[in-house]
């Protein structure tokens, strides 16, 4: 690996930066002013850049884990980081990203703040039929989390069993219709007041998530 430090950045931060890089076994690089603007399809560039190899989880180093959540064609890169980065945050086993944005595309990574790489991910490419199929007969319990007609938020059970939360794109909601796949599906919808249509996808993960994580 290696990082690339903005020389213009505050001598303290650029200090602190380079001891942990060069304790990974990176090598460190100062660049001129405006180098990593350049380089960076960001609006903005952060003063450091790193260069890393992007990790390769398969589905079957994640079966097992639980909780895990399956982000269904989630388009916005910003909401599956956020997703991404609330499931480390409270305690999900792994992510699954089936069809959508890619988990390791820079924005998807802006939005995780590191969680994509202390979090395994795991990306499907046979449909999310066919996902829910291989987690079903791995013993998971499967929730789907809907905008509405599914059990308030609040009665969901913790995940004491090995479950798999699904989730829906923004705008469309699941790829594939499973209303007739045959299979034990619980559907989550969380409750709303007032004249709030909807929920933010990754604010919903975390309702749900923090629900599923039980008590104390």
């Amino acid at each position: 690996m290696d990082v690339f430090l903005d020389e213009t950045l505050d001598p303290q931060s650029f200090e602190q930066i380079a001891v942990v890089a060069q304790a990974s076994g990176a090598q460190v690089f100062s660049v001129a002013a405006g180098v990593l603007q350049r380089l960076s399809d960001q609006e903005r560039a952060e003063g450091a850049a790193a260069t890393v190899r992007i990790p390769e989880t398969t589905i079957e180093e994640v079966l097992g884990q639980s909780p895990l959540v399956v982000c269904d064609g989630i388009q916005n890169p910003g909401n599956l980081g956020a997703i991404v980065r609330t499931s480390a945050a409270l305690g999900a086993g792994a992510v699954i990203g089936s069809g959508g944005s890619d988990p390791f595309g820079p924005k998807a990574l802006r939005g995780a703040a590191g969680a994509s790489f202390v979090l395994p991910i795991a990306t499907w490419n046979q449909g999310l039929e066919s996902l829910i199929q291989a987690l079903a007969q791995a013993g998971y319990r499967i929730v789907i989390a809907e905008t509405r007609g599914g059990a308030p938020h609040r009665r969901l059970r913790p995940a004491y069993e090995t479950t798999a939360l699904i989730l829906g794109s923004e705008g469309k909601g699941l790829t594939s219709n499973i209303e007739n796949s045959g299979r034990a599906i619980e559907r989550v919808t969380v409750q709303l007041h007032g004249r709030v249509e909807s929920l933010n996808v990754a604010v919903a993960a975390g309702i749900l998530l923090d629900r599923m994580m039980g008590p104390d």
